[in-house]
């Protein structure tokens, strides 16, 4: 312990061995036994930068990093031994952290929906009236910016799991690494290697299953998760405890045409923050029967107009907020203007 207090920041303070030997004035043999052993327990991260012919190591912080590593390279462990910790994990998560990772400028972002986005794309080329679609806000274009992708477990759902709840529902292998991470997980056997057409396909088979795509909030991303809103951590917050800084919404918004809708409930019954209902007619006329969405509760994750078997929903960019150029700056803008319990 004493010789990793001469770390800073988890993933922002990254050191070879033979300059963390030298640092501390310890043999670099001795530092590369430590930093081993503690990289395959997962409490520290090692990338290995192919270019350079160099392996990086950090601090791995609690979450994201030592939950997801663990839950997702252990998914078939005993439900029964795994309960205690998982219950534990629980009561922190819903009594601490979640009250402790709200932000004006949240680390996690919500990615719209592959397929309504597709068609808004479509629309923009062919009328150009709406805003343009930037990169960051089209999976497929994060995808492209990506070298190399893997996929492995779901954490959360592995957790849900051991806290005895039904994931059965939703698939399990849809958490999508890029570049760094997905060579990490490889290496350490947590994951699979994938292409780019098989990590396009997962989010649009996640978003048909009702799963939501989350990000970093910065240009250069690590991973697309695919989330529920009953057990993931980046949703926690927000659909559970309803505190509304946890997560940084798209920069779209669900349409629908009222006239062509047929009040089936789908995108009601669908829509992971529960953000659309039915407004019933309230007048002799019976004036006002429609599907409505609330605002101020809409993640504007699409999920309800990939899902809508009549395409009667669409989904309309509204603004066009930015985001950080890379995971330092925005680990630096989320710690600016955190809004927890202990910033208030």
């Amino acid at each position: 312990m004493e010789l990793l207090a001469n770390f800073n920041t988890p993933y922002l303070d990254i050191q070879t061995i033979d300059t963390f030997a030298k640092k501390v004035n310890v043999p670099a043999a001795r530092v590369k036994a430590i930093f081993e052993r503690l990289n395959r327990s997962g409490l520290m991260s090692k990338i290995n930068n192919r270019k350079e012919g160099q392996s990086y190591y950090s601090l791995m912080p609690f979450v994201p990093g030592m939950f997801e590593f663990y839950y997702s390279a252990h998914p078939e462990n005993d439900p029964i031994a795994e309960r205690p910790m998982a219950d534990l994990f629980e009561s922190y998560l819903q009594g601490t952290l979640v009250q402790e990772v709200r932000s004006g400028t949240p680390w996690a972002r919500v990615l719209p929906a592959v397929q309504p986005v597709e068609q808004l794309v479509e629309v923009n080329e062919n009328i150009d009236v709406e805003p343009k679609i930037l990169p960051f806000e089209q999976a497929k274009l994060v995808l492209q910016a990506c070298r190399s992708f893997a996929v492995m477990p779901c954490a959360c759902r592995t957790h849900g799991k051991y806290l005895g709840r039904d994931v059965s529902k939703w698939p399990m292998d849809v958490c999508i690494q890029l570049n760094l991470w997905a060579d990490y997980i490889v290496d350490r056997g947590i994951g699979r290697s994938i292409g780019m057409e098989e990590a396009f396909q997962i989010l649009k088979d996640s978003e048909k299953a009702g799963l939501v795509h989350t990000t970093t909030n910065s240009f250069k991303t690590t991973f697309i998760c695919n989330c529920d809103p009953e057990n993931c951590l980046i949703l926690s917050g927000y659909i559970r405890g309803r505190y509304l800084a946890t997560v940084a919404k798209s920069n779209f918004l669900p349409s629908i045409n009222a006239e062509t809708c047929k009040k089936c409930e789908t995108c009601m019954k669908n829509c992971p923050a529960r953000a659309l209902f039915h407004h019933f007619p309230h007048d002799h006329e019976l004036n006002g029967n429609f599907m409505a969405v609330r605002d101020d509760l809409c993640i504007r994750c699409g999920i309800c107009a990939a899902n809508c078997e009549q395409g009667v929903i669409t989904l309309k960019k509204v603004r066009n907020a930015t985001i950080a150029e890379g995971i330092a700056e925005m680990w630096q803008n989320f710690k600016a203007q955190k809004r927890g319990l202990h910033g208030i």
